[in-house]
């Protein structure tokens, strides 16, 4: 081995990559899709959703639920949050966080390891605040002390009481969530009440129960949904629209098994992405493996006359076979020191890159049956595949001492299974360069995607005021103070400022055709000041943008997307329109139409565009909560401007938190699945070729060995050079095309499935599937083209003599 160090690198550098991939890949799978939750019999959880897929559910429907099923011993609920957390002696942190329903630890079987769990007294309007921490948490910010316990933190500026510590592997029952911080349902419904409308349906409440005993799914399932209808007709609110009512009257409520977690956003968010990657990096193993044992025995074909010597020599097959299988063994050994730090820090890596602190993503990464049984199971196919097969090919008596074996089994006109192992490394390899490709396009035309705003040098900062109801008046004198303070700053080019809607994100516009038949929507409305255009530089294509006299004492006024310009008057220029603005009101206000702005994308690249309405933030009254969200248009370094916006922010109110985030970061996030999948892919494909070389090179090196007498004896009777040149690299070609043959179909379906699975992924399949037949076409050929090379330059003579 130390003679060959080249060999041996290769064969270390490729066996521990793969392994150490793959093994990662898994981990995330396995802890995301496969890993039951660490809690008491988690198979008899079931989660209550809606006939929509969606468990969400209001306090109501959790109320009423909870007292006239009677198949679950505990029903719980449960929510996620982004909470600004100081403990003693430390600045505020955003931190991620769960609100839970007295029954929630109790429904898990959850003990913590310190102190005691919330209960049903801890989840009532007048308890006094208590909050759980995580263990990773308490680790972190107390060293693990006892006396955390008693002491207090401050959740968005509130005072509450550390009463115990969850246990080390909980992470909560949204796989892909962990949090830092566990609160009372009723906690929370004080900390945000501008943020949610509890009263509704459709509030981030999640419902789950375990079965009493005896009780299967299918029963509880039955009652469920027999129970389901008057439990959701009494939740509705009496000023509820009656097309809300006809959507409720549809739906009805469903038990599904919960044992792997809630259903999660995470899952939702990366599980194709995941999924894919571990094919990937699956089929990156098996190449791999294949490849190396192409140069296994290709090196073994080098040394047939050391071991037909040794074998003459008294030597039995048994101890070369020993030392072959030694060396391999010696192989997979030092590989494996690559791969055990890839297979335990990619996953966690991985994490870290679609991690932030307003979009926390946790996976329980360790070590389980499972993650051991594929590691050994990886293991011991290595050994087989480049050990044990290439080991009893290479002994097979009686080596070279019968001189015609190399023209009868190996002559030009066979396809041997070098050829063979060729065509199968190109068709994988193909086919996994293709995707990466695709996905790599689908990057690039989702992030180049013209947005309908310019999002560069554009900061978002939303704005909250803790510790205190909301209230109006004094939050909208607060915002007012800020935005001039900010104004004033010199590296603030512009800013504007939006309202978020206190009771729904999508409001019903009618208006009358004229026809005389009315005519609905459903649009996106957004209360904005006469800077927010301006700021993200979306143009008003018709009429005029919003002014300072666009107050509550004047006409309500809109400006429309063109989209819903389209979508409610057949017209995108401004007019003489007015449409009636229905939000849960007996008698909807009339609105005129001043201008018509362009579309502007709020969601994903590709996504259709919305009927977005804008109202002048002066005319939102009741209707809107909270200070909001400014949009700053900045020069200069962006952490000069967030600590400049956190010191006037301080400045004008102490207890205002802000959370900035730059709108090209957020538009990045919305495509983070396709990113980071085209990422993996990259550099799986790049991989890949590296490998697709070495393994053409090991198998027509294989070819080459045992034909070097034929090309001594054919250069020695007058053949030229490049006869035998492309005789020999006829086979390669051969071997070439029908990979790409196969890895064309493969590629094919492959890149379908990804295209189903996939946003925005393109529909053309050809130009990738050419591109990547051609780039490996090209690596083939030099690959195959340095062996021969090699043979050409020898002597034949001194081959034949040395035959």
């Amino acid at each position: 081995m130390l003679r060959s160090p080249a060999f041996t690198l290769c064969a270390v550098i490729c066996l521990g990559l793969s392994i150490g991939s793959t093994f990662a890949m898994f981990q995330v799978v396995d802890a995301l899709l496969l890993r039951k939750l660490p809690v008491h019999e988690p198979d008899r959880l079931v989660e209550i959703a809606r006939s929509d897929e969606v468990n969400l559910h209001s306090p109501e429907v959790w109320r009423l639920f909870s007292e006239r099923q009677i198949v679950l011993s505990k029903v719980a609920g449960f929510g996620e949050d982004i909470y600004s957390v100081a403990t003693p002696n430390t600045q505020p942190q955003k931190l991620a966080g769960i609100y839970v329903t007295g029954s929630y630890f109790q429904a898990l079987g959850v003990t913590p390891v310190r102190g005691r769990a919330l209960n049903e007294l801890d989840d009532r309007p007048n308890a006094s605040p208590a909050c759980i921490l995580s263990f990773a948490f308490w680790r972190r910010r107390f060293q693990k002390s006892d006396s955390a316990l008693g002491q207090q933190v401050f959740v968005n500026g509130r005072a509450c009481e550390i009463v115990g510590i969850a246990p080390q592997d909980f992470f909560g029952t949204d796989v892909g969530y962990g949090f830092d911080i566990a609160i009372p349902f009723a906690m929370q419904r004080s900390l945000r009440p501008e943020g949610t409308t509890w009263r509704t349906l459709f509030t981030s409440l999640a419902m789950f129960g375990r079965l009493r005993p005896g009780v299967s799914l299918e029963q509880a399932n039955a009652q469920t949904e027999a129970i389901s209808r008057p439990i959701l007709h009494s939740a509705i609110p009496h000023d509820a629209s009656e097309s809300y009512r006809r959507k409720i009257s549809t739906m009805s409520l469903i038990a599904r098994p919960m044992a792997k977690g809630a259903a999660s956003d995470s899952r939702y968010r990366y599980g194709n992405a995941v999924k894919l990657m571990l094919c990937l990096t699956g089929a990156l193993f098996f190449v791999g493996c294949l490849n190396l044992a192409n140069l296994t025995l290709a090196r073994s074909a080098s040394r047939e006359r050391e071991f037909a010597t040794r074998y003459a020599l008294g030597v039995t097959r048994s101890r070369l076979f020993a030392q072959l299988m030694t060396e391999t063994l010696v192989i997979v050994a030092t590989s494996m020191l690559l791969a055990i730090p890839l297979a335990f820090g990619g996953g966690r890596t991985l994490m870290a890159a679609v991690s932030s602190h307003t979009d926390p993503h946790y996976l329980d990464l360790r070590v389980d049956g499972a993650s051991f049984c594929l590691l050994c199971g990886m293991t011991l196919f290595s050994v087989l595949l480049i050990g044990i097969f290439p080991a009893l090919r290479a002994i097979r008596e009686p080596f070279a001492l019968q001189p015609h074996r190399a023209d009868a089994s190996h002559s030009f006109g066979r396809i041997g299974p070098d050829v063979l192992s060729v065509a199968i490394q190109f068709a994988f390899s193909m086919a996994m360069v293709a995707i990466a490709l695709v996905l790599v396009k689908t990057v690039r035309d989702l992030s180049s995607a013209d947005l309908g705003f310019d999002q560069r040098s554009v900061l978002r900062v939303d704005v909250q005021r803790l510790g205190e109801e909301p209230d109006g008046t004094r939050d909208e004198l607060v915002a007012q103070r800020l935005q001039q303070h900010l104004a004033a700053d010199h590296s603030i080019v512009s800013i504007g400022r939006t309202k978020p809607l206190l009771d729904a994100s999508t409001v019903r516009i009618s208006t009358m055709t004229a026809s005389g038949r009315e005519k609905q929507i459903l649009a996106y409305v957004v209360y904005i000041d006469p800077s927010y255009l301006p700021a993200l530089r979306i143009p008003v294509r018709s009429g005029r943008n919003f002014a300072a006299s666009d107050d509550q004492g004047t006409n309500p006024v809109a400006i429309l997307s063109r989209t819903a310009a389209l979508a409610l008057f057949n017209e995108n220029v401004a007019g003489p329109y007015t449409f009636r603005q229905a939000l849960g009101k007996s008698n909807p206000e009339s609105v005129t139409v001043v201008g018509v702005a362009a579309d502007a994308q709020y969601g994903k690249p590709n996504d259709p565009a919305l009927n977005v309405i804008y109202r002048p933030v002066a005319q939102c009254g009741t209707a809107c909560a909270g200070i909001g969200q400014f949009y700053i248009r900045y020069q200069g370094p962006l952490a000069v401007l967030q600590r400049e916006t956190d010191r006037i922010a301080d400045e004008v109110d102490s207890r205002l938190v802000l959370d900035s985030t730059p709108l090209e970061q957020e538009s990045r996030s919305l495509i983070q699945q396709e990113r980071l999948t085209a990422t993996l892919a990259t550099m799986a494909g790049s991989f890949v070729l590296i490998l697709a070389a070495i393994g053409i090179f090991g198998g027509v090196s294989i070819g080459v060995e045992r034909r070097i007498k034929e090309i001594g004896i054919r250069l020695a009777l007058g053949a030229q050079k490049r006869h035998v040149y492309h005789t020999m690299l006829r086979h390669t070609s051969a071997a070439v095309l029908a990979g790409a043959i196969l890895g064309g179909v493969f590629g094919f379906e492959v890149i379908g499935v990804v295209r189903q699975s996939f946003y925005g992924v393109s529909a053309a399949t050809l130009t990738p599937l050419l591109t990547t037949a051609a780039l490996l076409i090209f690596v083939a050929l030099v690959a195959g083209a340095i062996p021969v090379e090699r043979a050409l330059v020898s002597d034949p003579v001194s081959t034949l003599r040395s035959e």
